[in-house]
């Protein structure tokens, strides 16, 4: 069962990273690609421009804001993450530990 939960956390964090990884990868085409020698209607570079702006504008909240989201969906998905993994108390109670005077 806590394998399965081990897992479960590893897949939603390992989505989140690629959502985050895919938004920066297309908001740097984005910018490196603006000023291009556009060459007409088909310009090839063009349409990857627009893919890259739909998918940005599909995560729900623009191209500036999709990046914000999938950041707040990483700092989420790394606080679950590391609930399941609470710090153990070394206190001597906790440790059962026998004082002798």
């Amino acid at each position: 069962m806590k394998k399965q939960k081990t897992l479960k956390l590893i897949l939603i964090l390992t989505l989140c990273v690629w959502v985050i990884f895919i938004s920066f990868l297309s908001m740097l085409f984005i910018i490196t690609h603006i000023k291009h020698n556009c060459t007409g209607p088909d310009c090839p570079i063009c349409t990857q421009i627009r893919n890259a702006e739909n998918f940005l504008n599909q995560l729900g909240m623009g191209a500036g804001k999709g990046i914000i989201a999938a950041l707040i969906c990483a700092v989420i998905c790394i606080s679950i993450f590391l609930t399941q993994f609470p710090k153990t108390s070394h206190s001597l109670v906790h440790l059962k530990v026998q004082l002798n005077n």
